[in-house]
């Protein structure tokens, strides 16, 4: 099998692998009627949280995508790059970020335009995107995370800060699964990032008390 053939191989096995996860995402709002639990809301966010992902969306004002945009041809619909070139960052459908987290630096675009997606990848994170916000992140880390400027990156671990107390101390009450399943991917993103030293001073004692209250939350519905 040469280079090109293999390239092409490997794009169409990522699309698929992405539709059948979204497809599954899909069929799962269909089953709860549509209702899509945020934790917390992005109508709803705690005060400090919508803070945060203010200064996320500050500190990433000039953050640009490269024009014309970098793609694989045989991977990557013309279509979908046009969308990208011409439709904000904030008003791709889920089903182009979905796509863009899959493919960037890799087939599409380059580390460089990492940063423009940021602030929607932080927006979707209060919520249950179609799309893994976990592997969002790690596309963070893969492109040059560490060097980026301190007002990014304190933007980017305060944000992440702020959710997991809200998640953990402060939310409404929620099913154990949906609560443990939301730190879960907090602790994976702080990994990705390489700062799971800013996660621990938020699972202790109030930490164990919050996930016992749900808990018996749960146990009595």
């Amino acid at each position: 099998m040469g280079d090109d053939e293999f390239e092409r191989t490997l794009g169409a096995l990522a699309n698929e692998v992405g539709d059948f996860l979204v497809r599954i995402r899909r069929d799962m709002r269909a089953r709860l009627g549509g209702k899509v639990e945020r934790s917390p809301g992005r109508d709803a966010a705690a005060p400090m949280v919508a803070q945060r992902l203010f200064e996320v969306h500050q500190a990433f004002a000039d953050a640009a995508i490269g024009i014309p945009v970098i793609a694989c041809p045989c991977c990557n619909d013309p279509q979908f790059i046009a969308r990208l070139e011409t439709i904000p960052a904030a008003e791709l459908s889920e089903e182009d970020v979905e796509s863009v987290v899959a493919s960037i630096s890799l087939t599409l675009g380059s580390a460089s335009d990492v940063p423009y997606f940021v602030p929607r990848w932080c927006s979707d994170g209060l919520g249950s995107p179609l799309y893994d916000i976990t592997m969002a992140f790690s596309r963070i880390a893969e492109a040059g995370y560490a060097s980026w400027s301190d007002r990014r990156r304190s933007a980017v671990e305060r944000f992440l800060i702020a959710q997991l107390r809200y998640v953990l101390s402060g939310a409404p009450a929620r099913l154990l699964s949906h609560t443990l399943n939301h730190v879960s991917s907090l602790y994976e993103s702080f990994a990705y990032l390489g700062h799971t030293d800013s996660f621990f001073p938020y699972t202790t004692a109030r930490c164990k008390r919050r996930l016992m209250h749900t808990l018996a939350t749960w146990s009595r519905t």
